[in-house]
């Protein structure tokens, strides 16, 4: 008994000494945990985080928990809230709290939850760093594990197909901790309410909820054109957003050239579209819309020839004659805007011209030669379009009443008539002038005409020959007559056949053209031998043109014939 009486009570006291152990231990660290807060020099504010929460259905916002230690000589004025993420060197910091700007004050003895306006959520799923700056105070920081939420995003803008809508896939990652909720889609951060939403398959509007590991696609009605890679987001009701650049262009320019109104047809008009070389993309133009007198009319199918739809490539031009009917009285001399569409909605710029009058004429020619300076011809058109005849009672030259024959003169519709004016106009060689003709309904044309000043002639006594030497040549005599004002520089001789343009090597003429060319004066006239091999053209018409340095030229078309010796 005795024994074990000791042994127990050796065991006994080792039990002691152990709990005395245990609790030494514990004060110690306590201490050394509350060194933190009572150690400090008394004249030292030092701020602590106590907690830091980012809360996964709000990524827009986190909280931070701030006290200021009662043993704290002073009050402290918090200066700076910010943000780092691990593995990251920028600073985020916060500008919008729930307890107004900085300054924040918090009393000594006190803690204060703030609520930090800042997002984190393009960071989930990361350990973050909230950093708290205080008016001559040691700063805190706390770290916290935030919760993984990711979104991901396709987009597919076609210029080819729409420039008036685009697609967008939407998923939320199998792995992210909550659903999320759509609300908000921005293109270069233009409002949702400017997107129409139309989903692939059934009919949903924002907001619209997203599980996890599920995607949405949608079709977004959107006029985009113009735009180079624009930046589209989509944004949460949880906070959560994503961006992305798109690989985007969509800017075409598409001209209506040119509107041509047929003198010979009026059931028909011919329309010329460019695709501008500055587009981006091939267009498929689908119709043609004429507006005048507040209707529309559209012009598609068999109505146009090429046939709609038409590919048209940058830098490409396509004229298209288009059946329309303009024959009426009512459609004439009034305004048509013109307009092409496309397959892929892009439009083109409007052309607005006036369709032809109820009378369609004009001067088609008129005649002054040099050696007869006392008249002139002139050649009038009533087009086969106009609805009615046009009577010509007066011709003019410039501001001058010519006597004309016949005095007066009726042209129906589809005919043309030549008229002789009396007038001198000699003392108007080489000048511009303006010959204008009315008629007995006061409508009136004009013309500017630049009267001719160089008689030049080639002569009709041309030789084919070949000289005892055997070389072929042509001799062609030109003149310069007394009715021309001035000297010319004859400097190139063009021989023209059926099949064949040959400019004569002028070296080797005579007499010779080089360097300064021939210089023949008024009331002269000068015979050119050109070597030219005219036998395997015999019996062919042969075009002769000559051209001088003045840059008159004249041409006189012969048979060429046997050669002679």
């Amino acid at each position: 008994m005795h024994l074990l009486n000791k042994k127990a009570v050796s065991t006994l006291t080792l039990i002691m000494l152990m709990l005395c152990a245990a609790v030494l231990g514990g004060i110690i660290a306590y201490m050394s945990v509350m060194a933190n807060f009572y150690l400090e020099p008394e004249d030292t504010v030092v701020l602590v985080i106590t907690e830091v929460y980012f809360p996964v259905d709000h990524a827009d916002y986190f909280e931070v928990t701030i006290m200021n230690p009662s043993h704290s000589p002073s009050g402290a004025n918090i200066t700076e809230i910010y943000f780092t993420v691990d593995g990251e060197g920028a600073l985020y910091n916060v500008t919008e709290t729930d307890l107004g700007e900085f300054p924040i004050f918090l009393e000594r003895g006190t803690s204060e939850t703030i609520r930090c306006f800042e997002n984190w959520g393009r960071f989930a799923g990361k350990t973050i760093k909230v950093h708290v700056s205080a008016m001559d105070v040691s700063g805190a920081v706390r770290s916290a594990k935030t919760e993984y939420v990711k979104l991901d995003m396709e987009t597919n803008f076609d210029a080819t197909t729409s420039c008036k809508r685009f697609n967008l896939v939407i998923r939320n990652f199998p792995q992210s901790k909550i659903n999320l909720t759509l609300t908000k889609v921005y293109v270069n951060w233009e409002a949702q309410e400017n997107i129409f939403l139309l989903p692939d398959y059934e009919n949903v509007t924002f907001p619209m909820s997203l599980p996890w590991g599920e995607s949405f696609s949608f079709q977004c009605l959107y006029d985009w054109e113009n735009l180079v890679d624009p930046l589209v987001r989509v944004e949460t009701l949880e906070g959560y957003y994503i961006e992305e650049k798109a690989n985007a262009t969509a800017s075409v320019l598409l001209l209506i050239t040119d509107v041509d109104f047929d003198e010979t047809n009026s059931n028909e008009i011919s329309i010329t579209i460019l695709n501008s070389p500055q587009s981006t993309t091939p267009v498929d133009i689908t119709n043609i819309a004429l507006a005048y007198d507040n209707k529309t009319e559209i012009l598609n199918g068999g109505l146009v020839n090429p046939h709609l739809p038409y590919k048209l490539a940058p830098n490409e031009t396509v004229t298209f004659n288009c059946v329309w009917d303009w024959s009426d009285l009512s459609y004439r001399d009034i305004n048509v805007t013109v307009t092409a569409h496309t397959k892929q909605e892009f439009v083109s710029q409007q052309k607005t011209v006036k369709t032809q009058s109820h009378v369609v004429w004009k001067i088609t020619d008129a005649k002054f030669n040099l050696s007869d300076t006392e008249s002139f011809s002139v050649t009038i058109a009533n087009a086969p379009c106009s609805l009615q005849n046009i009577n010509v009672t007066q011709i003019k030259f410039n501001e001058n009443v010519t006597e004309i024959t016949p005095s007066s003169g009726e042209i129906p519709a589809d005919e043309k008539r030549q008229f002789s004016c009396t007038f001198n106009w000699t003392s108007f060689r080489g000048e511009s002038v303006t010959v204008t003709v009315s008629t007995a309904d006061d409508l009136s044309t004009s013309k500017n005409i630049i009267l001719p000043s160089i008689d030049l002639k080639i002569s009709d006594i041309i030789t084919f020959a070949k000289s005892t030497a055997t070389i072929l040549h042509v001799n062609v005599t030109v003149l310069n007559t007394i009715f021309s004002t001035e000297n010319v520089t004859i400097t190139q001789i063009i021989f023209e056949t059926e099949n064949t343009t040959e400019v004569i090597d002028v070296t080797f003429v005579n007499p010779n053209l080089v360097p300064g060319g021939y210089l023949l004066i008024v009331a002269a006239n000068v015979t050119i031998v050109c070597p030219w091999d005219w036998t395997p053209y015999e019996n062919q018409d042969l075009t002769i043109t000559v051209q001088t340095a003045e840059g008159f030229s004249v041409s006189q078309t012969f048979k060429i014939t046997k050669w002679v010796s």
